[in-house]
């Protein structure tokens, strides 16, 4: 079926085996016939005056190399943020307590920053690997580590809390759901039988201390007994 095109006021008919050529803007139209043997090359041309922007309108060199800066440190965050995620993928979830074993008492909030960190690619993505799109995630520091590790004894160089109960799940030992908790408060009768920190395999941590570049002392270990976790 034939196509209606309008140039210059008037409407032609196109054919199937026609190409309808539309020149500059108030230009005529020209029609050509193509076949096998000699196709029409329908590729718009431009015959006008080039066209420039005036002086003034370059872009900011300073701004340009600025996010520059910003693309370079957010592909950074992601590559340590890619490392995280597959060298110590262990802690990407709760632990396994397997009796015998030695873990480490490791701060909830601290270890939430770090798996948004981890499973984000550190673009923010909200925990879904690779999610970014918003602000980037940061990688929770040494020394916030350190600092979060040492609320958790008392003056007398003891655990300030409980240790976290432990439940049998799918033929698990595992740290009860919701005793850990990022948002914990020492003070609130809401948040009595939650805990602080969240277990972690020391394997898995002495890992993390690696990629971290220290040893952090500060963060408590406990052996895993017959009955569950103490020391």
């Amino acid at each position: 079926a034939a196509v209606e095109a309008g140039a210059s006021g008037g409407a032609a008919a196109v054919g199937n085996d026609e190409v309808f050529i539309v020149g500059e803007t108030g230009g005529a139209a020209q029609r050509k016939k193509s076949s096998a043997a000699s196709p029409v090359d329908d590729t718009p041309r431009w015959t006008g005056p080039a066209m420039v922007f005036q002086a003034g309108c370059a872009e900011c060199a300073e701004c340009a190399a600025a996010r520059t800066g910003e693309d370079a440190a957010a592909e950074e965050r992601r590559e340590v943020a890619s490392i995280h995620f597959s060298v110590c993928s262990d802690m990407l979830h709760p632990a396994n307590i397997e009796a015998g074993c030695e873990y480490r008492l490791v701060p909830s909030r601290w270890l939430q920053q770090w798996r948004v960190f981890a499973t984000s690619g550190g673009g923010g993505g909200g925990g879904k690997r690779g999610g970014g799109g918003g602000e980037a995630a940061e990688l929770p520091s040494l020394a916030s580590l350190k600092e979060q590790a040492a609320s958790l004894r008392c003056q007398h160089d003891r655990l300030q809390y409980a240790l976290p109960r432990l439940v049998r799940a799918h033929g698990h030992w595992v740290q009860e759901e919701g005793t850990a908790t990022a948002d914990y408060d020492a003070d609130s009768t809401a948040n009595a039988s939650h805990c602080p920190f969240e277990l972690v395999a020391a394997g898995s941590f002495a890992v993390l201390e690696e990629l971290l570049g220290e040893e952090v002392n500060g963060v408590p270990t406990v052996d895993a007994g017959s009955g569950g976790a103490g020391g």
